[in-house]
């Protein structure tokens, strides 16, 4: 098996922002003072492979902006995610809870309003600059 090390190379600076993105995403939902940076090394070799299968550099832009859009999907469950964990907290009072809950609600509405038009954004570019074989 030939591996093409310049489109591997790519494919692996690609993987970068996704992988930090999962990161975020996740650092985010567990609501964690250390959060878990294996997700972050797991995902640049997942993201790297996945990307370096597209065969070109134009395929592996189609694919992380598809990723990408699937990641700012999530966005907002991510954010209910964390809410939850932060309102839930045995340490708060009553009134701490309520305010984390309007307040964590107000942050997935609005990553709602914002992640939706992106990740549709993101889907489109997706498939605008996939390559012409791929179709």
């Amino acid at each position: 098996m030939n591996v093409d090390w310049k489109q591997a190379m790519i494919a692996v600076v690609t993987a970068l922002l996704p992988a930090f993105i999962g990161y975020a995403m996740v650092s985010i939902a567990v609501f964690a003072e250390n959060p878990p940076v294996w997700v972050f090394f797991a995902g640049i070799p997942v993201f790297g492979y996945l990307f370096y299968r597209k065969g070109s550099v134009r395929g592996q832009l189609s694919g992380l902006f598809f990723w990408l859009a699937i990641e700012t999907l999530l966005t907002p469950l991510m954010f209910l995610l964390y809410t939850f964990a932060f309102s839930n907290q045995q340490a708060m009072t009553q009134a701490g809870q309520a305010g984390a809950a309007i307040g964590g609600g107000i942050l997935a509405v609005g990553g709602f309003v914002v992640g939706v038009p992106l990740a549709g954004v993101f889907y489109l570019l997706s498939r605008k600059i996939r390559p012409e074989e791929a179709e």
